[in-house]
């Protein structure tokens, strides 16, 4: 792989924590209160449960930076491990195949019904939620839609490599079917973090190695705030701006305040379990996997939601998942999760095969840390097995005589 690598501010995980998480945190708790009260949530965002939010963000970007060091070298120009080109084509074949499968699979049972999709579109009220009611669900099966990311991560490495998303037109072809797909899923499924999760695996590769994308790279996150924006604006007209219409002066005013009010409403719904519930001692938000595995009903979020909570408002946080799960022992966890992400981003730099597919799956916890511990997530698990399953198969021993990938 020959492109040459460009450090930008929120691709560096500290970066993105300290210069752009750490601000809309402090921000949007200090706005929290007036917010919280007119969509009925009481108001757990003190200055002592701003502080942990502040200091497990900060403690999590300390541990980036040790595990990231100050020195970069770039591996993947010389002897090391490298990409096998057919093998690497012959796993994004069959990673299309599969994620094209698992969403047809999923909105099958949506698409069936035209009238269905047409209420959704056109904003019907109550059509959203009869149309994620309608989406076919089966454990093992609709979860491999989240290999989608994978999938795409691993196109823009060969576009940014060898010029071309995929083997042949014919795959190309799939591959936009496939962000078309995504689109429907997260709007007729009622799902939309699927696009913004889908959107930073394809495009921080190409951010970080294509030169064409380097004006736009440091300006890029107020782009993709204004793109997140507009998502949440079509998603609430669908889902929600039929039953509040009445009580705002302009659709976009309601939009504005419910996307703040969503913000602030996690990162209190994490500090009230964090203020109000004694830690747990094991993993639930930071492994909800292993809740939902077992079927847990008396986990911190549920009994809080219960006592105090907002069922529309109901993400706990990422960003106080580790101090609601340990304790104190959550700064602990923090750092040496940072460790680990930091050294990621190392490898991501350096061009090395592994941080190549790896750290663009990981980042995507950042963009939903305000919401939920992303790498704790059921439909995280599906990714980590596939990545160590693609790894093994695509990796090659160290040559001196060929590049890293083709």
């Amino acid at each position: 792989m020959n492109a040459r690598f460009r450090s930008l501010w929120w691709v560096n995980p500290a970066g993105y924590l300290l210069l752009l998480l750490l601000p809309l945190f402090v921000v949007s708790a200090w706005l929290g209160a007036p917010l919280l009260s007119e969509f009925g949530m009481s108001n757990f965002l003190t200055p002592e449960t701003i502080w942990i939010g502040g200091g497990s963000i900060a403690t999590l970007a300390l541990g980036c930076m040790a595990g990231g060091g100050t020195r970069r070298t770039e591996r993947g120009a010389g002897p090391g491990l490298s990409f096998d080109p057919q093998r690497y084509d012959l796993v994004l074949i069959l990673l299309i195949v599969i994620s094209v499968c698992a969403h047809l699979l999923l909105l099958a049972p949506i698409l069936a019904k035209p009238s269905l999709v047409f209420s959704v579109v056109s904003g019907e009220r109550g059509a959203n939620f009869e149309a994620k009611d309608a989406a076919f669900r089966l454990v093992g099966v609709t979860s491999l839609t989240n290999l989608s990311m994978l999938c795409l991560t691993m196109s823009s490495i060969r576009f940014v490599s060898r010029g071309a998303f995929s083997p042949s037109r014919l795959w190309t072809l799939a591959l936009a079917a496939l962000s078309v797909l995504i689109l429907a899923h997260a709007f007729l499924a009622s799902e939309r973090l699927k696009i913004v999760e889908n959107a930073v695996a394809f495009s921080l590769p190409l951010f970080s190695y294509w030169p064409r994308l380097r004006l736009l790279g440091g300006v890029s996150p107020v782009l993709g705030f204004g793109a997140i924006l507009s998502i949440f604006a079509l998603g609430e007209y669908q889902r929600s701006w039929a039953y509040y219409q009445s009580q705002y002066n302009s659709f976009w005013e309601f939009v504005v305040l419910r996307l703040m009010a969503y913000i602030s409403g996690a990162s209190n719904t994490g500090a009230g379990i964090v203020s109000r519930l004694d830690p747990i001692g094991r993993p639930t938000m930071t492994g909800r996997w292993m809740v939902v595995a077992t079927g847990e009903e008396h986990e911190p979020t549920a009994v809080f939601l219960q006592k105090y909570g907002n069922l529309e408002y109901n993400n706990p946080s990422g960003i106080f998942a580790a101090v609601g799960d340990y304790g104190t022992m959550g700064f602990v966890y923090l750092f040496l999760f940072g460790l680990m992400i930091g050294f990621l981003y190392r490898m991501y730099s350096s061009k090395e095969p592994i941080g190549l597919i790896a750290y663009p799956l990981v980042f995507i916890g950042f963009t939903d840390l305000t919401q939920v511990w992303y790498w704790g997530e059921p439909r995280f698990i599906p990714q980590i097995i596939a990545l160590v399953v693609v790894l093994a198969y695509v990796l090659r021993k160290p040559s001196l005589r060929r590049p890293a990938l083709g």
